[in-house]
């Protein structure tokens, strides 16, 4: 069983996996970690322009995804993924995409998404869809501050041009549903908070999420 944490950079998502993490395993849960981007072909490779990134994030997801299988296909384990090829690299990609094309956000996320369907409909992976799916929502203000603080700025993904888009491009894909344009994964248990939400908190409602989903089945 597949649980992804997804927003830009800065809103929390290894804090509340850790969280998230304590949580499940008190409650008898087996639980794997693991995160996305997997390999280092990013900073080997070095991609410049969009096509190039998305090639490499491709890669990326496959490695990853052949890598835990097993983990994946089990169903008495939990899988908490901090980020998600198919959702980040749709955003991420696709903020570049509109930068070097000087195209609106839609159409940019459209045209990244569409590609990951085409990926994920003719292979293995058509199955390995997200049973949950739980977006922390941040503002610009809260990001950067977060960023600045942790001290490392990837210039490459987190300068302001390309954050401002990332962040409008999240809401659309999560929000205006955009993601259901990836096969299969209207299915998931969509989840939405807010950053700055306390993230005992945060996993309570994750929890009560969850269980009116299982109730109104």
């Amino acid at each position: 069983m597949l649980w992804v944490f997804e927003g830009p950079d800065g809103v929390g998502k290894s804090t509340l996996i850790k969280a998230m993490k304590e949580s499940l395993e008190n409650k008898g849960n087996v639980v794997y970690t693991t995160y996305a981007p997997n390999t280092d072909i990013i900073h080997r490779y070095h991609p410049k322009s969009a096509s190039e990134e998305l090639a490499a994030f491709l890669f990326d997801y496959t490695y990853h995804v052949n890598s835990m299988l097993d983990e994946l296909f089990d169903d008495d384990a939990i899988v908490l993924c901090d980020r998600w090829v198919p959702y980040s690299s749709s955003v991420y990609q696709g903020a570049k995409l509109a930068i070097e094309n000087n195209i609106p956000l839609e159409e940019a996320l459209n045209t990244t998404l569409s590609f990951y369907a085409n990926v994920l409909s003719s292979s293995v992976f058509e199955n390995i869809v997200p049973t949950v799916t739980v977006y922390i929502k941040g503002d610009m203000d809260i990001i950067k501050e977060r960023i600045t603080k942790r001290g490392e700025i990837d210039q490459r993904f987190e300068n302001d041009e390309r954050l401002k888009r990332v962040v409008a491009m999240y809401n659309m894909l999560f929000e205006q549903e955009m993601y259901k344009l990836l096969p299969q994964y209207d299915k998931t248990i969509m989840i939405e908070l807010p950053a700055d939400m306390p993230v005992e908190e945060k996993v309570d409602t994750i929890w009560r999420s969850i269980t009116d989903f299982k109730l109104h089945r």
